[in-house]
């Protein structure tokens, strides 16, 4: 099973006196470092202003107050297309729980136009938004290096999930049953809470 930061963390704090020769020592400082410099659930997401479409900025801190279901993806991603076709039908199956979240989708590619080209393919209701790397320092905190990438971001700003389930992931567990994606977000907020409890 994959361990999420967290874990990953707690057994890198767990290992610390146990390596002492130089080479690994060096490797697990390493390690540390990068283990640092990532995104953990529990901490708040890093603000950033990108424009939409229409050529109108939005901030990541605008959409407090709301769940955002947070996409990052690439213009000839194929799977990242092959999502976009599964969003209509999670945002039906749950168009109870529409008040409460915010589908955003944060394209890092290359070409404006492919991402615009795209944009006017996809069906479903949500904020389109474009930065041209994901080295852009208005994204960068978050060390994108695969692609789709979902996170779940609470109304309070803070990460609840660094890899949360993709939309065809979300359907193909739940689908049919109704409200689903409000009862797994529960879930995953209990489940931080519980690993953040253990960091205390």
């Amino acid at each position: 099973a994959r361990l999420s930061p967290l874990e990953t963390r707690r057994v890198y704090r767990r290992l610390n006196g146990q390596i002492r020769l130089p080479f690994f020592r060096a490797e697990y400082e390493k390690i540390g470092r990068e283990l640092a410099a990532q995104l953990a659930p529990g901490e708040e997401a890093p603000d950033f202003v990108l424009k939409d479409p229409d050529g109108r900025e939005v901030s990541l801190h605008s959409l407090r107050g709301k769940y955002v279901y947070l996409d990052f993806w690439y213009t000839s991603c194929a799977p990242c297309i092959r999502e976009f076709g599964h969003l209509p039908r999670l945002q039906a199956d749950n168009a109870a729980f529409a008040d409460s979240i915010v589908y955003l989708s944060v394209c890092m590619g290359r070409s404006e136009e492919a991402w615009r080209a795209r944009c006017a393919e996809f069906e479903h209701a949500g904020v389109q938004l474009y930065v041209p790397s994901n080295l852009d320092p208005r994204v960068a905190a978050y060390g994108i290096k695969a692609y789709p990438s979902y996170w779940l971001i609470g109304p309070d700003g803070r990460i609840v999930s660094v890899n949360f389930p993709r939309p065809s992931q979300l359907i193909g567990h739940f689908g049919g049953e109704p409200g689903y994606l409000g009862r797994y977000i529960r879930l995953e907020e209990q489940n931080l809470a519980g690993q953040l409890a253990g960091e205390e």
